[in-house]
């Protein structure tokens, strides 16, 4: 059973790294936001680019691998569409992240709430002083 969970673990975890490998780039994020508005042809993509063809091709296989878009072929046409399972799966894996993060500053919020930090009345009084280094004097004869 723990390798079992140990695997699933590890392809979930390198679903993610693809994912977000594929997030951090912006002209792939930009590709994202035009599909959001509906499918597209690979021409249609590429129009608003200063790239070449094959380099949005490059960055549609990226996107496709990481399962964050789908790609059929209608005539002689590339049509792409968003894959919204793959989006979940970066959504949930933030999600779960996002709330326990949330629930351990509450719980700090909490425990400095009863335990409030003790302030000194003098603050100055309980602050070390620096001290600087004194030179012997000399006794005059």
């Amino acid at each position: 059973m723990y390798l079992t969970i140990r695997l699933f673990n590890l392809l979930v975890m390198q679903t993610l790294d693809t994912a977000y490998a594929a997030l951090a780039d912006p002209t792939r994020r930009a590709i994202l936001a035009r599909l959001a508005l509906g499918e597209a042809t690979v021409g249609e993509i590429a129009e608003p680019f200063p790239i070449s063809g094959p380099a949005i091709s490059r960055h549609l296989k990226v996107l496709e691998e990481a399962d964050l878009i789908a790609r059929t072929r209608r005539g002689q046409q590339l049509v792409c569409r968003l894959n919204p399972e793959g989006l979940r799966n970066a959504q949930e894996w933030l999600d779960y992240y996002r709330a326990f993060w949330t629930g351990a500053f509450d719980r700090l919020d909490e425990h400095l709430e009863r335990n409030p930090v003790r302030q000194p009345l003098n603050p100055e009084a309980s602050t070390p002083k620096p001290t600087t280094p004194t030179s012997p004097t000399k006794e005059k004869k």
